[in-house]
């Protein structure tokens, strides 16, 4: 089975906390490709695509950074959490950590993510959910926890059929 990396997550600190970040990236000639609300969680998420070299637009040009469509063979992805609830489990996670760092994610081919749980928990390795979830973009998702990990909150993802493929 092939792993890949497929993102890191951000949580931001209120609605309008994606604001200043956008305008960031704009700076830097990237936008949010996409965006996505999983409502059962109460959270809005935002994507952006980041190849590993972008262009700087120059002052006063449009920004078109070529993301998305024709993406380059080499991206990171950066996932934007949006708590849409005070309620949600981000906001709660925001009351304790703050905005910033959230988790990091990995990607197995579709079909592969039954495969991998049963791997992980075979070798001692704590999932949120005994079954995967649906995740942004029609994924199937599940999580191993910052205590099965030392640490980190570990997202790992099958992507739907309509998903995209990303270094594959």
């Amino acid at each position: 089975m092939t792993v890949y990396f497929d993102h890191i997550a951000v949580a931001l600190g209120k609605t309008r906390g994606s604001e200043p970040l956008k305008r960031l990236f704009a700076l830097l000639g990237l936008r949010v490709v996409e965006s996505d609300s999983v409502p059962e969680k109460n959270l809005r998420i935002g994507f952006v695509e980041i190849p590993m070299e972008a262009s700087i637009p120059q002052a006063g040009t449009e920004t078109d950074p070529k993301i998305g469509g024709n993406r380059p063979e080499c991206t990171v992805s950066l996932e934007l959490l949006e708590s849409l609830s005070p309620e949600s489990v981000l906001a709660r996670f925001l009351e304790t950590k703050g905005p910033g760092f959230h988790h990091i994610c990995f990607r197995v081919h579709q079909g592969g993510l039954d495969q991998l749980a049963q791997l992980l928990a075979s070798e001692g390795f704590q999932l949120l959910y005994p079954a995967p979830k649906r995740g942004a973009r029609g994924t199937r998702i599940n999580f191993i926890p910052p205590a099965s990990t030392g640490g980190i909150l570990v997202e790992i993802l099958e992507p739907s059929s309509e998903t995209p493929a990303k270094g594959e």
